[in-house]
């Protein structure tokens, strides 16, 4: 296959993996865009109640970028007090951390099964039809990761090695997680194609934890931009609590991710479960780690925006 064709390829892939992604978290919130809502306003002071609903929000919109968008809107309209949204906000990266889970353990080998469902429902479904498009576009978004793995299959690993070798600097892998994630908006996307690039051998496992963390940061960038748009201090309290959960998290853990490193070789598995389990005992842990000083963390929040 000719470069042209496998470049080509990669981009379509791509474009369908990110346009799954939106068009899954569009039809999910219309149809459970009011429940989460509810849901999320409801909670009181129970933080350990929020880091779950954070985390199961994501993986039900596929988007952590929406439920923090989400949150800042219920904040800014004083459905719920700032403080009651920092459970939330540490739940997402657990939730968005699923998804590459589900990669790792090769879940798009079924994709075209849960593609011919959602079409089934889609057009026979009777009352349960509505369901039928989510469940389309959710078996779509892992094809599409499966197309990105085959087109990148095609390409010479020593010639795409050379390009990527900018990123063995941890700094420079982490720098261009962020760009990555601000480009396509969503941390998802960017995982995605990182556990498919060092499946294919074509990056290690350093290089893909520093990309990975640095989309982790990166993701924040929708909600920071959306509270500027709000005349409140509470969504942007949320957007710079999300932006500093991220960043403050990234630089604790890195001096230990050699620990991280080891844990996952006692768990074993291939290089992308490795990956995945990296990232998500990283978000755990950062999310542990806040739940403990979430009282000073709040405090220091309200001493930037007050």
């Amino acid at each position: 296959m000719s470069n042209i064709y496998i470049i080509l390829g990669i981009i379509f892939s791509v474009s369908l993996f990110l346009y799954s992604v939106i068009s899954f978290g569009k039809i999910i919130k219309e149809i459970a865009s009011q429940k989460i809502k509810t849901l999320l306003s409801s909670l009181t002071s129970n933080q350990t109640k929020g880091l779950v609903l954070g985390t199961v929000s994501t993986v039900v919109l596929q988007s952590g970028t929406a439920v923090s968008v989400l949150v800042a809107n219920l904040a800014d309209a004083g459905l719920i007090s700032f403080y009651n949204t920092l459970g939330i906000i540490f739940g997402l990266n657990i939730g968005a951390s699923i998804t590459s889970q589900l990669i790792a353990f090769n879940f798009m080998s079924v994709s075209p099964f849960i593609i011919l469902l959602g079409l089934i429902v889609w057009w026979w479904g009777g009352r349960f039809k509505k369901y039928g498009q989510s469940i389309f576009y959710f078996g779509l978004l892992f094809f599409s990761i499966y197309l990105i793995s085959l087109f990148f299959s095609y390409t010479d690993k020593e010639i795409l090695g050379n390009y990527l070798s900018i990123i063995s600097n941890p700094a420079i892998a982490v720098l261009i997680g962020i760009l990555a994630a601000i480009v396509f908006q969503s941390s998802s996307v960017v995982s995605g194609i990182v556990l498919v690039l060092v499946g294919s051998g074509h990056i290690d496992l350093v290089q893909s934890v520093g990309l990975i963390l640095g989309a982790n940061i990166g993701t924040t960038s929708t909600v920071m931009i959306v509270s500027f748009t709000m005349l409140g201090k509470e969504a942007k309290k949320v957007a710079l609590s999300h932006f500093l959960f991220n960043f403050i998290g990234v630089l604790l853990i890195l001096p230990f991710i050699g620990y991280f490193y080891n844990a996952v070789e006692y768990l074993g598995g291939n290089i992308t479960n490795k990956v995945a389990n990296i990232y998500l005992i990283f978000n755990i842990v950062c999310a542990v780690i806040f739940m403990i000083l979430i009282k000073p963390f709040y405090k220091f929040v309200n001493s930037i925006i007050k």
